[in-house]
């Protein structure tokens, strides 16, 4: 309030503030008045200066996350027509089996 940081533009907020003071120590409102306005009022500022705070942070950290993906290319240039022949037995399509064969699996795609 003091930094001028917002325009309060609703007259019941204003008259719950005019009215909140400290009362043994902690503050509230006075005797027979309200101020859940003013909670929630102090609430969004504080979740504001804080979103603007951490929100910087938290892109730099997507950034570097994203930025550490890379790019594999586990299909071959003729990307369409699978032929499993194409990898050996690197092939992203086969599946090995507990006989110890493997199982082209190629007809996920």
């Amino acid at each position: 309030m003091r930094e001028r940081a917002c325009v309060i533009q609703s007259r019941r907020t204003l008259e719950e503030l005019r009215t909140f003071i400290w009362k043994h120590g902690k503050a509230q409102s006075s005797d027979g008045y309200n101020d859940d306005l003013v909670m929630s009022f102090g609430i969004g500022m504080f979740l504001r200066d804080t979103a603007l705070r951490f929100g910087q942070s938290a892109m730099d950290l997507t950034r570097a996350s994203l930025g550490g993906i890379g790019k594999v290319n586990y299909l071959p240039s003729t990307a369409g027509n699978y032929n499993p022949n194409d990898y050996g037995s690197n092939s992203p399509w086969s599946m090995n089996l507990e006989n110890g064969s493997k199982e082209d699996i190629s007809w996920l795609i």
